[in-house]
């Protein structure tokens, strides 16, 4: 009878329902209670999971396929983390579709990614480089020359359908890459572009002045600018840099319509006489009579940022940039620069930074492995 009163009362007013029940209610044991976040941890990371599918996929269809859903994926990728950087840096971006290499000639006439096709003396292969730009170029190139067969050099823009074809018919190529960390070539490249930035660059879009903004600056070296172009970069400044900050992932996409050159072998920059070496011998040349030439003046950065990882630009510039992704205020915007590059950092097998481990990242990249 008490109990049909209650629930009068109750039906009178609902607020009083959840009284009569609450006092009712088992508490929760602590299995329960363990359960219960376990399926709220489970159903936060399961986007997680899509995103390290997401980057496995575009491993294959960029790094070792070189097939059109390269771009594709890339695009899918950015849309489904775009969330996590905004959040990062606390305000809304415009994000830009990776475009690969297609719009860099209308920024720059001066500079087209190419490739070099050579034979080099005593190798049973030869051989197609494929240029990422703000890497070693000038001791890559003499490397080549030095221990190329006598007129066998022939450069090719990646625009031209000549290295395509040849790709195509000759199954004894070999094609290679040089790559190098992406935070290092991100940050050594803003100082390239705060001393050779022109005073009338193009804008990217309306409203983002990247390389025209920083060159009526030239003078201040703050982490206020250094982190506006972090800004701008994520929100497609890459494309008004002529490849010197277009990812790297993207330099593997095909070179146009039914025209693709998979990269058989990456070298890395930070290990380039031992990887170089490797390479050599992998191919059936004679590595030991054909070392690696620097001409390249490496910087051996002492920012824990960068883990003494070289750098060919010592420059006030640099240094600004490696300051302002540290600190309290600064990890938001490495943060956000590791979100956005981690397909260079998955694809061509380098660590994350470590306060980008201490994040959902770690996890993301364990799953897509």
């Amino acid at each position: 009878e008490c109990e049909e009163i209650g629930m009068l009362q109750a039906s009178a007013n609902p607020g009083s329902l959840m009284s009569v029940q609450g006092s009712d209610a088992r508490p929760k044991t602590a299995d329960e209670k363990e359960a219960e976040e376990l399926a709220k941890e489970y159903k936060r990371l399961e986007p997680l999971k899509a995103v390290a599918g997401l980057l496995a996929k575009a491993k294959f269809h960029c790094r070792h396929e070189s097939t059109e859903q390269c771009l594709p994926t890339l695009k899918e990728y950015r849309l489904k983390i775009w969330p996590k950087i905004e959040a990062e840096l606390g305000k809304k971006l415009t994000m830009f579709e990776p475009t690969g290499l297609k719009s860099v000639d209308h920024v720059d006439p001066d500079w087209h990614p190419f490739y070099l096709q050579v034979n080099l003396t005593g190798c049973r292969n030869r051989f197609t480089y494929m240029h990422v730009k703000q890497t070693p170029g000038k001791s890559i190139l003499a490397t080549l020359e030095k221990y190329a067969e006598r007129d066998s050099i022939r450069r090719t823009m990646r625009d031209g359908k000549s290295v395509c074809n040849l790709e195509h018919k000759d199954g004894n190529r070999v094609a290679f890459a040089f790559v190098r960390n992406p935070l290092t070539r991100f940050v050594e490249a803003y100082g390239h572009m705060l001393t050779n930035a022109p005073t009338n660059a193009p804008k990217v879009k309306p409203g983002i002045q990247i390389v025209s903004g920083m060159s009526l600056l030239q003078k201040e070296t703050s982490t206020a600018r250094a982190r506006r172009f972090v800004e701008n970069f994520l929100q497609g400044a890459g494309e008004s840099l002529t490849g010197t900050l277009v990812p790297q992932s993207e330099y593997f996409a095909p070179v146009g319509d039914n025209c693709s050159i998979k990269v058989g072998v990456v070298v890395k920059e930070e290990k380039k006489q031992k990887e170089w070496k490797m390479l050599l011998e992998k191919k059936g040349c004679n590595a030991s009579e054909m070392p690696f030439l620097l001409k390249e003046v490496p910087r051996q950065s002492t920012h824990p940022l960068l883990f003494q990882t070289s750098s060919s630009l010592s420059s006030s510039s640099t240094t600004v940039m490696e300051e302002a992704l540290s600190g309290k205020d600064g990890l938001a915007y490495l943060r956000a620069f590791c979100w956005f590059s981690l397909p260079d950092y998955f694809m061509l097998d380098y660590q994350l930074p470590e306060k980008c481990m201490e994040t959902d990242m770690s996890m993301v990249v364990d799953w897509a492995w």
